[in-house]
């Protein structure tokens, strides 16, 4: 009977984990996604480079940062999300490996994008590569969400 009774309460559990509810605080970030990516169209479409910019979501882990921004960018109706073999990729996310250095992070970067690296590289030169093929996909933003390093 006890069994039956976890049973139930993890299938109500898995149900509730897969609701997403828009907030005050998610409702901002949208804002804030939907101005930036407003920016970019129009500098891409006037052809002007201006200096980047990004947001950055901040806030204890288990938060929700990384759920909101994953809900945003599978169901913005106009941003699609980097798929094998498509292009463009107006969004493409990362997990950043933990503990990282930034020529780690561009590897990631590297191989979630297709490109794989047949030999080592310097930091600058893997995140030309990057640059190159993000803009070869036509992206707009990339998201790249920090691990959580568990052994500090």
């Amino acid at each position: 009977m006890g069994q039956d009774k976890n049973s139930q309460v993890v299938k109500v559990t898995v149900k509730l984990r897969a609701k997403f509810l828009r907030h005050r605080s998610y409702q901002k970030l949208e804002e804030a996604i939907g101005l930036l990516e407003a920016t970019r169209r129009a500098e891409i479409e006037s052809g002007v480079t201006q200096e980047t910019y990004g947001v950055a979501v901040v806030g204890n882990p288990g938060s929700g940062k990384s759920t909101a921004l994953s809900h945003l960018f599978r169901t913005h109706p106009t941003l699609s999300l980097l798929q094998s073999d498509v292009v463009p990729a107006d969004v493409v996310s990362f997990l950043v490996p933990s503990p990282s250095t930034l020529k780690m992070v561009g590897i990631s970067c590297l191989l979630g994008l297709g490109y794989p690296l047949k030999r080592d590289r310097t930091a600058g030169i893997i995140w030309g590569l990057v640059q190159h093929n993000l803009q070869k996909r036509q992206t707009l933003l990339l998201h790249l969400d920090e691990a959580q390093d568990t052994n500090t």
